[in-house]
This record gives structure tokens, C-alpha cells and sequence, in this order.
């Protein structure tokens, strides 16, 4: 059982924080269980710290495929070990494509969020809204308070406009910022 928070009375950085690590905990342990190795755990762990601690990840791809080779297939029953939850091995499947597809880089916690929200198995406990300019806000819905302990609504801060998939919010983000470091390039190349 969580304290209760309301994230209104936090920053929105220090909001965000909160919001992934206890939502990226809640569907961990959320059903459908996928039972894993124990090196299997730490890495699902390992990538939370790096998106909560803003590092570059670099390995996310290579880490993926071994996520997924850390899968007990052999067994269905999660009870004798540990597991992860089915929405959460989504989630790191998109990280590590968006990896693959864009290079190494960091990940704002917000566009992290916004992909594990939109990762939320029907019935989630957190949802996403957007207003006419693309600025997306999160909003708790009822079962978020007995689920994470948390009530409230957060704005995000990066815009990523409007999306289907999950792997559209990296795509929209990756793409825009890299399109911009092209042009910096360009400009600097240019000039000399």
C-alpha cells in the first residue's frame, strides 16, 4: 500500500518522477505475469534507473534481445520466480526499437511516460489527454489511488503531437530533434 500523494503539489519534474515509478512498478506486477530469469529482473530494473536517472541509452537494443531471451518459456506459472508484466516488456520493446532506429540517446522522462501510459493494458489506472495544440497532460483515473496512491493530473512538456502507437512518441520526438540537429550541423558546416 502507497501513501497517498497529489501530484499537484509537486513540481512537474519531481511529479513525473513519482508517476513513472510507481506506475512502471504497479505494471511490473500487473497481470498478465511473463515469467523471467533473475537477470531478467535486473535489466527490466536497470532500464527504469537509466530513464529515471536521464542516461544515454545505448545498449537498449542488445538488452532487449536478451529481455526476451530471459523469458522461462518453459513454464506459464510465474508463482516459482520472478516475472514482469506483459505491458512493461511492450514498453521496453519500443525503447530498444527507437534505440535501434535513432542511435543512442537520452530519454526525457516525459516521452518515457507517455509510452508506458499508452503501453497500459485495457483498464489502466492512468490516462493521457491532449488539448488542440498537442500539449499533453496525464490525468489518474479513479482506480489510480488504490492502485499507485496518487491523485491528481500533471502536465507534460514535451509535445509530440498526436499519435496511434506507441512507437509513433518516439518516432514524433527522435525524428523532430534529429531533424534539428541536422540543421545545426548544416549551419555550422556552412559557416566555415
Amino acid at each position: 500500500m502507497h501513501t497517498v500523494i497529489d501530484l499537484k503539489d509537486f513540481p512537474p519534474s519531481e511529479a513525473q518522477v513519482i508517476l513513472f515509478r510507481r506506475l512502471f512498478e504497479h505494471m511490473v506486477a500487473d497481470t498478465p505475469p511473463v515469467p523471467i530469469t533473475a537477470d531478467g529482473a535486473n535489466l527490466v530494473a536497470g532500464w527504469r534507473d537509466e530513464i529515471l536517472a536521464g542516461e544515454i541509452l545505448e545498449h537498449a537494443f542488445g538488452t532487449w534481445g536478451q529481455l526476451f531471451t530471459s523469458i522461462r518459456w518453459e513454464t506459464s506459472d510465474a508463482g516459482d520466480g520472478p516475472f514482469c508484466g506483459a505491458d512493461v516488456i511492450q514498453f521496453l520493446g519500443h525503447v530498444g526499437e527507437a534505440i535501434q532506429r535513432f542511435g543512442p540517446a537520452t530519454m526525457p522522462l516525459d516521452i518515457a511516460l507517455m509510452a508506458l501510459i499508452a503501453c497500459q493494458a485495457e483498464g489502466g489506472v492512468v490516462a493521457l489527454d491532449c488539448d488542440r495544440s498537442t500539449r499533453w497532460s496525464v490525468r489518474m483515473l479513479p482506480r489510480a489511488l488504490g492502485a499507485l496512491g496518487l491523485n491528481g493530473r500533471i502536465s507534460l512538456t514535451n509535445c509530440v503531437g498526436l499519435f496511434d502507437v506507441p512507437q509513433e512518441i518516439f518516432e514524433n520526438y527522435y525524428a523532430g530533434e534529429l531533424i534539428s540537429d541536422r540543421a545545426a550541423v548544416r549551419a555550422v558546416s556552412q559557416a566555415h
